[in-house]
């Protein structure tokens, strides 16, 4: 069963993690660069700007994570989907998009 639950800042060692191991699995990882800055500083960039992001656990681990990054007044964008390879094909990217939906509606 996947908790979701907003970002605590004890979280950003395990989405650093996930992030790079959802890429490095598709064969899309970059590199670490200017590109992964909100990563570093993820209360600044989401939470403190009036966006949102979740992370969702299986037994205390984070296996999936979304963010919604907001544009201005009445746009918002979804920002840094990922779930765990091992527990892809579950609907735990389906729950945090759904949930990131049901936020920016919130959010105006």
């Amino acid at each position: 069963m996947l908790e979701l639950r907003q970002f605590e800042d004890g979280d950003a060692a395990e989405v650093w993690e996930l992030h790079n191991l959802a890429l490095h699995d598709v064969s899309a990882h970059a590199g670490d660069g200017p590109w992964d800055e909100d990563l570093r500083s993820i209360r600044a960039s989401y939470l403190d700007n009036g966006g949102e992001f979740l992370v969702g656990l299986v037994n205390g681990r984070v296996v999936a994570m979304g963010a919604l990054r907001r544009l201005n007044g009445s746009a918002a964008e979804v920002k840094r989907m990922r779930v765990h390879p091992r527990f892809q094909r579950r609907g735990f990217g389906r729950l945090v998009l759904a949930r990131l939906e049901r936020r920016a509606v919130e959010l105006g």
